[in-house]
This record gives C-alpha cells, structure tokens and sequence, in this order.
C-alpha cells in the first residue's frame, strides 16, 4: 500500500502521516521506503502494543 501511494506522488501526505513516516526514509532530493524499519516492525504484526511514559507499577 506505501509503494502505491508513494508512486501516485502524494508525498507531502506520506510524510505528514505519523503512520507511514516512520516507515520512508526522505533526502533533499527524494523519499524512499526504509525496508529496514518495515523489517523491524514485522515482529509485532497481530500484535497491539501500549507504550506510555508512566512510572506507575502494575496493580
């Protein structure tokens, strides 16, 4: 889905989607998809993850 909306041009709304920009990697002169990070990320497919600043112990 990235790679397509990456071609399409819409760039600007790539890179202003906290979803997709973690997942582009954006030069001077061009925005690239980071397989890296797509590969780090790939250990929490199906899984929901919460992470929280808070120093509260568990309950």
């Amino acid at each position: 889905m990235i790679i397509r909306k990456l071609d399409s041009g819409n760039i600007k709304g790539l890179l202003g989607n906290k979803g997709y920009r973690q997942y582009l990697k954006a030069s001077k002169n061009a925005v690239t998809i980071d397989y890296d990070a797509i590969r780090r990320e790939t250990r929490y497919d199906g899984k929901y993850m919460l992470k929280t600043n808070t120093d509260q112990q568990r309950v």
